[in-house]
């Protein structure tokens, strides 16, 4: 589910929209990949929840912009979902599955697995594929009305299922213990399935979607793209939805600021107006050097939040071909500059004038500057791209 910070500060229509602008084929409009968000929140009924915060949802509400992300980068064969219905109640769990089965109805295949159904789930799936502890096929084909398909096929071959059993318990319970012939005789569901006529349908149907599609003409060869986005598409999505993340949850923001002030006031008052003697002097140069205090606290603070984004990339959106390494390392760079530049001219205005350095304009601008670039160097950046793991990172710095 989407439970980093990044994907929880967002709301659920920002988060569709990410996915669907980057993920969606890059010859598709922006207007059109808009549009086709607004057709999946009509289908997930997230209508009301739209400009809601993903951090403030249900599990089962999670679960349905879970599905809708996934649904958003408009998969051309079909959608996989493993086992939606977990962690959920008996209510929540159906309206999961009642979801997909609306989805289903709207065109979009899909295959997902699921644990423990109860009789109601069972009954909204189309087909079963059924694989016993050895990772066997025993059972590949409809449900039927009320478990009737699968109830019959098992009958046939001398195993009943009891009234108002849950169908699904009823196969997992066979797969099991196995079953007997009337005769006495062991049943091996393996080879029953391969000698049944329900696996003869399947290898036929395979066979004719096989032939069908062999008639079609291949499409011509188009340029392949790692991603579906172009980078500068990439840079600036993720840009914004970093700006998002620190607006909406600005502690990070405040600590660094906060660095600047209590520095820039400590530095500032306790070298108050200096003079010109040769004690002033030594005092000028020792204020200008403790600039050097501000650096490591912010590299502690940068540090963590980028290999917490790292983490989330390197998990769940670099598999997907959401982005890529440019437009990961770009973004977070760019984000961090506003907040440097004013924790910079903050901490320049705190210690500067106060010490009481020289005050015309090209001497106080030039300090301004080299504040600003010393503040604002990326040096914390640099140290974790070329690190692969925070708990690395820390055993070099020490």
């Amino acid at each position: 589910m989407l439970t980093s910070q990044s994907c929880s500060t967002a709301t659920v229509r920002e988060a569709l929209e990410f996915s669907a602008i980057l993920r969606q084929d890059r010859s598709i409009s922006k207007s059109d990949k808009i549009a086709y968000v607004d057709k999946i929140i009509g289908l997930l009924e997230l209508g009301d929840l739209q400009d809601a915060l993903v951090r403030s949802l249900g599990v089962e509400q999670r679960k349905r912009v879970t599905i809708g992300v996934e649904l958003a980068a408009k998969p051309n064969l079909l959608l996989f979902l493993d086992e939606p219905t977990s962690g959920l109640d008996s209510q929540s769990a159906y309206n999961i599955i009642r979801f997909l089965k609306k989805l289903c109805h709207a065109g979009q295949a899909i295959i997902c697995t699921i644990h423990q159904p109860s009789s109601a789930l069972i009954q909204q799936f189309d087909m079963i594929l059924a694989l016993n502890p050895g990772g066997n096929t025993f059972y590949f084909g409809p449900v039927g009305e009320n478990g009737s398909d699968v109830i019959k096929y098992f009958a046939d071959r001398g195993v009943q299922c009891p009234p108002n059993k849950n169908v699904a318990e009823f196969i997992l319970e066979t797969a099991a213990k196995g079953g007997k012939r009337n005769d006495g005789k062991r049943l091996n569901w393996n080879e029953e399935w391969l000698k049944s006529q329900e696996a003869k349908a399947v290898k036929d149907e395979i066979q004719r979607i096989k032939a069908e599609r062999s008639r079609i003409e291949p499409p011509t060869t188009a340029t392949q793209h790692e991603f579906a986005s172009p980078v500068g598409l990439q840079c600036t999505e993720l840009t914004k939805r970093l700006f998002t993340q620190y607006w909406r949850d600005p502690s990070y923001l405040y600590g660094k600021l906060f660095t600047s002030v209590i520095i820039g006031i400590f530095n500032g008052f306790t070298f108050w107006q200096l003079g010109y003697t040769v004690q002033d002097m030594q005092d000028r140069m020792f204020t200008s050097f403790l600039i050097v205090l501000i650096p490591p606290t912010i590299v502690n603070a940068v540090v963590p939040k980028f290999y917490q984004n790292r983490a989330l990339w390197e998990a769940r959106e670099l598999p997907s071909r959401i982005y890529g390494w440019v437009a990961f390392c770009t973004a977070n760079v760019i984000a961090e500059i506003p907040v440097a530049i004013v924790g910079a001219a903050i901490y320049w205005a705190l210690w500067y004038w106060p010490t009481g350095l020289p005050g015309d304009a090209s001497t106080s601008g030039y300090v301004f500057l080299m504040t600003m670039l010393f503040v604002s160097f990326i040096f914390s950046h640099l140290c974790i791209y070329l690190t692969k793991t925070l708990q690395f990172l820390f055993q070099a710095s020490w």
